[in-house]
């Protein structure tokens, strides 16, 4: 069954905001859980992300930052 545009828009939503907060630095645990799904989505489907292990270390630093501070 293929999604319709509006439905893969409805169901990106949440990983599209947590990539955009991780962008502003302002990411909380909720967001950055939806960009680490997302990833590994895409790895288990066969998409590659540009440098894994780079955005995997950007990601735990987002996130102790977040939990640090609360977020």
């Amino acid at each position: 069954m293929k999604l319709q545009r509006h439905q893969v828009v409805q169901v990106m939503r949440p990983g599209h905001a947590g990539f955009r907060a991780m962008r502003e630095a302002v990411t909380t645990e909720l967001q950055w859980a939806h960009v680490v799904s997302a990833m590994n989505i895409a790895d288990a489907v066969g998409h590659p992300r540009p440098h894994p292990s780079r955005a995997t270390g950007v990601g735990r630093g987002l996130l102790r930052r977040a939990m640090g501070s609360g977020a």
